[in-house]
């Protein structure tokens, strides 16, 4: 039985909850309409088929005959029907309201296919289709909150309900899994025979459940994560999280800077993107995309200055600053940068940011401020530029991301005021009885689970 950390839900409902560990749970339960495997393709879930109209705008999906939820009773349309319909009201209260937000209306056609119409073409919309479907007989009368005995959690996937407490939720082994017979399925046996997940109060005892070997796996995503690599009583592995660090420039900035102008800023994203391909963060996997050959970095570094001095300013080559004329005087561009003091890596970024532009001539002025000082600013837009993070959704292209971010700082109507800089790198860690692959997404931190087995010491 393999034993996994679960804080104490408020409901067991994954498409009315946007609760991390009800999501990770209920990857051992539901089965979706579509999945992401560790290399990012989309792959075929509970679909057969599916078919675009000609104009991106209808799109018909039949399901895999003879599904079986673990009650015995068989998917259908129905019950994909319910299922968007169950996250659509449940609206900003479910994890996956955006997959469906493109959905204009759903109309099953038959018992095992339907037909989607979507609000504006979306070629690629079958990477939303990736929620769990779940029964209309067995959720219909299921309330958004709370837990009673009668409830039971009823999937199609490869693991069955067994028990609630108060100390843990207990699944066992779906021998009559549909996957492990479908010819684009697992082809053996799930070795696990069940799993527990143990239930604490808060996230803060993940650590010491793990160190008490209470359960098998904890995952990390901030601290010296290197650390336990070189643990020998246990197994690591680094991941790419949905953390995202990424620096705003402000389109107002302080009294005279000269972020106020597009093109300016523009300007130092484009240096930045560039300047960070020949020194790079090295914080996490990079965000910024950019190609560049090394010879052409200096040159481009030339480049910007000139762009600079077309938009007016002026360039001194012999004490290597920009500058602009106030009032008749000479006076340099200096530009403000705000962080948390407390986070160490921005700390480290923004001394990277400081040595970055002075390439072009530019002095920062490094200043440090709490979470409420820095969102008071944020609401003013009297700051240059400031770094800051934020989780990416379950599902979000990059320009998408980007106008989530922008949304979330009021300057959804602005261009060229975000940077994204790199995602930070999280760790799972494994005791060394769980052998198989270990391949752990940000997605899906138990990737891989289909080929484990665990190994117990002789006594």
């Amino acid at each position: 039985i393999l034993n996994l950390f679960m804080v104490s839900p408020k409901t067991l409902n994954p498409l009315t909850t946007q609760d991390t560990y009800v999501r990770q749970l209920s990857t051992f339960v539901f089965d979706s309409l579509f999945y992401e495997d560790e290399s990012g393709l989309i792959k075929n879930g509970l679909v057969n088929s599916y078919v675009y109209s000609q104009d991106g705008l209808i799109f018909d999906i039949e399901l895999r005959d003879n599904i079986l939820y673990h009650d015995g009773k068989m998917l259908s349309s129905g019950d994909v029907a319910f299922s968007i319909e169950t996250i659509k009201k449940a609206d900003e209260k479910s994890l996956y309201r955006d997959h469906v937000a493109n959905i204009q209306s759903i109309k099953v056609l038959t018992k095992l296919s339907f037909r989607l119409i979507l609000h504006k073409p979306d070629t690629a919309f079958i990477e939303r289709l990736t929620f769990p479907i779940i029964p209309k007989h067995a959720f219909e009368e299921w309330p958004v909150e709370g837990h009673k005995d009668s409830l039971k959690l009823i999937g199609t996937g490869p693991f069955k309900y067994d028990s609630y407490n108060s100390d843990s939720i207990s699944f066992l082994r779906n021998d009559d899994w549909w996957f492990l017979k479908a010819e684009d399925g697992i082809s053996h046996p799930i070795w696990l025979d069940g799993i527990t997940f143990k239930l604490y109060s808060d996230k803060s005892q993940m650590m010491q459940a793990f160190q008490r070997q209470q359960i098998d796996i904890a995952w990390l995503e901030e601290g010296d994560l290197e650390s336990y690599s070189k643990r020998s009583d246990i197994f690591f592995n680094n991941y790419v999280s949905n953390i995202l660090e990424f620096l705003v420039l402000s389109p107002e900035g302080e009294t005279d800077s000269p972020l106020g102008k597009e093109n300016f800023r523009a300007a130092i994203i484009d240096y930045l993107g560039i300047y960070e391909q020949q020194n790079p963060l090295n914080m996490g996997e990079s965000a910024i995309d950019s190609e560049i050959s090394d010879s052409e970095i200096k040159i481009y570094q030339n480049t910007t200055i000139s762009s600079l001095v077309d938009l007016g300013f002026f360039y001194d080559y012999d004490k290597d600053y920009l500058y602009f004329f106030k009032n008749s005087v000479k006076t340099p561009v200096h530009l403000s940068l705000i962080y948390n003091g407390l986070n160490s890596d921005r700390e480290y970024t923004g001394q990277w940011l400081t040595d970055a532009l002075a390439g072009i001539g530019i002095r920062v002025d490094i200043q440090t401020a709490d979470v409420g000082k820095q969102q008071s600013l944020i609401n003013t837009r009297k700051f240059d530029m400031m770094l800051l993070g934020c989780r990416i959704p379950l599902y979000a292209a990059e320009n998408e991301m980007l106008e989530y971010i922008k949304k979330s700082l009021n300057m959804g109507q602005v261009d060229n005021v975000i940077l994204p800089l790199y995602r930070k790198y999280g760790a799972v860690l494994y005791h060394n009885n769980i052998r198989g692959e270990r391949n752990p997404i940000w997605k899906n931190i138990y990737n891989g689970w289909q080929q484990w087995y665990l190994v117990h010491p002789n006594p």
